[in-house]
């Protein structure tokens, strides 16, 4: 199975450069070309394809070329307009200037799979628990409930990088319990099944106020873990919205909140000048990469590196 991806990719690139699309190496599945004095971007995953260009008629050339090309297996089929549904997400394009994103089916489809059934009474403020942290000393789940824990801990995790970034500090700590879940890593679990079930209709709203500058916001939290490791959150947005998010433990055990908040520029380091570079590929000078940080002494060592 492994190989047949591999092939098909292989094969799906050759042709897109044969007809001069060119590919970077900051997404290896994002492919771009110039039509008419404008840039058509193409992105994939495996036979899923979305493309993107000014004039539909260009979109349209290519839908042919991929029947062409590819059409005895079966017919690629097309979706015009604003609205779109592309890896499980629902594109909305009928506001001027923005695009709302949502995965309501798979949340809800999420909820009708899950064991437990709730009321419209269920209710609860916030997707983490105050000892949300908590290893715990309640019982280890039975058989049949740890194996159901992963598979849902896995579900959430799918959309909560998509569109429910508002979930992923819960998400990224229940992700370090799937090895040995617990009774109050269950608990955790359906607080989290019950905030879905309360703003299962949410959407994330993306707008831009300049394509040169980006703005990072970077925040941790001192020794919050039971072995006493911090904890990185961070955001990127390029006017309205959270486009890129990060939530996780800090791999390194530190003694302040200064060194904590470093540490924590340094976990996100790698997608911030990612960023940067991917959207220069895409053909955008950027002015200004910007990182928010709140804590002088850290600013400080940042800046003198």
């Amino acid at each position: 199975m492994l190989q047949a991806v591999l092939l098909w990719y292989k094969k799906f690139c050759s042709d897109l450069e044969s007809i001069g699309h060119m590919f970077y190496p900051y997404n290896p599945c994002i492919t771009n070309k110039m039509i008419n004095g404008k840039q058509h971007t193409i992105c994939f995953h495996v036979n899923d394809t979305m493309a993107s260009h000014v004039s539909c008629l260009i979109n349209d050339r290519f839908a042919e070329w991929l029947n062409s090309m590819h059409g005895h297996y079966g017919k690629a089929k097309q979706t015009h307009g604003d609205l779109h549904h592309y890896l499980a997400m629902h594109f909305d394009f009928s506001q001027h200037g923005q695009v709302r994103i949502h995965m309501k089916d798979y949340i809800e489809s999420m909820l009708n799979d899950f064991p437990v059934q709730f009321t419209p009474d269920d209710s609860i403020p916030t997707p983490a628990p105050v000892d949300l942290h908590a290893t715990g000393t309640s019982p280890k789940l039975p058989p049949k409930d740890a194996e159901i824990f992963p598979t849902f801990v896995a579900k959430a995790l799918f959309f909560c990088k998509r569109t429910r970034p508002n979930i992923q500090l819960a998400v990224s700590t229940l992700c370090t319990r799937v090895k040995d879940p617990n009774q109050d890593d269950w608990r955790k679990l359906l607080c989290l099944v019950v905030f879905l079930s309360k703003t299962s209709d949410d959407e994330i709203i993306l707008s831009v106020d300049h394509l040169d500058i980006i703005h990072w916001f970077v925040d941790t939290a001192f020794a919050v873990h039971p072995n006493f490791k911090s904890h990185t959150a961070g955001k990127m947005t390029l006017g309205r919205g959270c486009i890129l998010n990060g939530s996780r433990k800090q791999r390194l055990k530190t003694h302040s909140s200064t060194e904590t908040k470093l540490v924590g520029a340094d976990d996100m380091s790698q997608l911030i000048f990612w960023t940067k570079l991917f959207m220069e590929a895409q053909g955008y000078k950027i002015r200004h990469n910007v990182l928010y940080q709140d804590n002088q002494n850290t600013i400080l060592l940042l800046e003198n590196g």
